[in-house]
């Protein structure tokens, strides 16, 4: 006899908020690519769908109301949830026949395994075992040698690599496509694909009133700053470029008075930055400082404090875009979702190939490829019709990049297509 299940109270609640984020305008698919005409077979039992056991009340999820909602690489989660959705399942890219599928999607949870700190227990099984259960029931199916090659998996977390997974484990990612942290090959697949960082939400973590997409998108007169930027900074190499910008930053202000551009934003008082950089916990080998209106430093508190980020992201013409441990920075994505201009400093392109392909990145990351203020400053002086032509680009593609976007689906299918346009 089958145990009564009860529902969980928190995961019903949040699958209803999930797939009802409020107004929201932007477009479901980009003008300027076609949408493919492609087959989606989604996992449906529990056992390898972790969300149904979980939803069911079979699951302790504390592990994921604590951390993993908010985590800039919780794509799993979100593909989950999509994937699992009446919407999905009711479109024309869902097939319940597996041999049909040009995709079969394997909806567990691999970035919140491979998270260290992460314990979520479901039947009393840890996730070691659930993920062992997994693959012995995926391999047994009868379609599974013939489709091998079009199982996909979602493990974007950084530390989802070949030596958290058992050899059983890996062997079947290894048959697979895997969107991986940034598209990079960490031995767990026969072929990788990028998907987005999971961008804030701001429209719920702001100070400063701005509650719905339209107002997020429509604000220009009420902009403070001309660029913000707000993270912490370590001593590793990785973040050369992240200390050189904060080091030119207490020069700009009087770059700026100096430079005497129109810039063609509305707000002509416009401070010139509010920025914010941290050391690392383990070390204070760089100071704390802040570029504020008056030029002077001053100690901050620079870390994750996400209504200080967002206040300051909704307030801004541009956001400075600056790698840390790696090229990408998760402010690109939300700059992205909420209509900031994106801007970063700097002679190379290093970070676009680590970035989802077939979106226009020459167009939405505004990048200059100096290292000099006053030429960086100089070259943001677009026209008002090409600052005007990149918003709408913005506008077209923020959606499929933006994992808080109608129930997460434009971003599954854009993935989707990627996966399948690389891989086969």
């Amino acid at each position: 006899m089958q145990p009564h299940l009860v529902e969980d109270p928190f995961m019903v609640n949040f699958v209803e908020l999930f797939n009802a984020k409020g107004e929201d305008n932007r477009p479901r698919w980009p003008k300027g690519i076609k949408e493919p005409d492609l087959k989606v077979f989604v996992y449906d039992d529990p056992e390898i769908n972790w969300v149904r056991m979980m939803i069911s009340g079979e699951c302790d999820t504390s592990f994921i109301k604590r951390y993993f909602l908010t985590a800039k690489h919780s794509a799993d989660l979100h593909v989950a949830l999509a994937s699992s959705s009446m919407e999905f399942k009711n479109s024309s890219w869902y097939t319940s026949d597996p041999l049909e599928a040009d995709v079969l999607l394997v909806p567990a949870l691999l970035s919140a395994f491979s998270e260290k700190e992460s314990r979520f227990t479901c039947r009393g099984m840890q996730k070691e075992t659930l993920l062992d259960n997994l693959i012995k029931k995926l391999v047994v199916m009868p379609h599974y040698n013939v489709t091998a090659k079009k199982h996909m998996f979602i493990a974007d977390h950084f530390a989802a690599r070949s030596d958290r997974f058992t050899p059983a484990v890996l062997a079947v990612l290894q048959r697979s496509i895997v969107a991986t942290f940034e598209g990079r090959d960490r031995g767990i697949a026969r072929c990788t694909v990028t998907p987005p960082y999971v961008a804030v939400d701001c429209l719920t973590s702001n100070s400063i009133g701005i509650n719905s997409m339209s107002e997020s998108w429509g604000l220009k007169a009420e902009k403070k700053y001309l660029f913000s930027f707000r993270g912490q900074i370590d001593t590793l190499p990785h973040y050369e470029h992240r200390r050189y910008t904060c080091d030119v930053l207490s020069n700009w202000a009087k770059t700026f008075q100096q430079s005497n551009l129109d810039l063609n934003l509305t707000n002509r008082k416009l401070n010139l930055t509010n920025v914010c950089c941290s050391v690392s916990e383990q070390n204070n080998a760089y100071l704390d400082m802040c570029d504020s209106a008056t030029g002077k430093m001053v100690k901050c508190n620079c870390k994750r404090e996400l209504v200080a980020y967002c206040d300051e992201l909704l307030q801004s013409n541009f956001v400075l875009y600056v790698g840390g441990d790696t090229p990408v920075s998760t402010r690109a994505y939300d700059a992205l979702r909420h209509g900031t201009f994106v801007t970063r400093m700097g002679k190379k392109d290093v970070h676009s190939q680590f970035m989802p392909a077939n979106v226009p990145w020459k167009d939405l990351i505004i990048h200059p490829r100096t290292r000099y203020p006053r030429t960086f400053i100089k070259t943001l002086a677009l026209s008002a019709d090409e600052l005007e032509r990149r918003k709408k680009l913005m506008y077209e593609y923020s959606a499929v990049m933006d994992w808080n976007a109608h129930g997460s689906i434009p971003a599954l299918k854009f993935l989707i297509m990627n996966a399948v346009q690389k891989c086969g």
